[in-house]
């Protein structure tokens, strides 16, 4: 698989990992906003009274998404790991690597830092970090 993978490695390539990686990253969060859309639409029909409905959707919004939302955060960073090594193993600056300024330009320095550190330790525990 690495053969195939880093087989003409090129800024292409790393864009479209970069971009699949954000498209999953994205959606999560669209289905939170989904969840919190359904709540306050069914507590309107139940004719709750807005600041009930206010504080269910900062729950919905707060409450982890147990076995979709971890698969999705596993499945984007490792995909951005992997942009990032095959980028680092190509010899191309990290400047020119997408899936490395896509974290850095959306999640910061900080993230970049628990991203890899998790990536190289253990891809399980990329599961662990959250989305946002």
């Amino acid at each position: 698989m690495w053969q195939r993978l880093t087989r003409s490695w090129s800024g292409r390539r790393c864009s479209a990992l970069a971009k699949l990686a954000r498209t999953i990253l994205d959606a999560q969060d669209r289905l939170r906003e989904g969840l919190v859309e359904v709540t306050d639409r069914t507590l309107k029909l139940l004719n709750r009274p807005s600041v009930e409905r206010q504080f269910a959707a900062e729950l919905v919004k707060r409450l982890p998404l147990p076995a979709v939302g971890e698969n999705l955060i596993v499945t984007a960073r490792g995909l951005q790991v992997t942009g990032i090594v095959v980028c680092v193993a190509e010899s191309r600056p990290l400047k020119d690597c997408a899936c490395f300024t896509d974290v850095v330009r959306v999640e910061g320095q900080a993230k970049v830092k628990s991203l890899i550190t998790a990536g190289t330790a253990d891809w399980a525990g990329l599961g662990t970090l959250d989305a946002r």
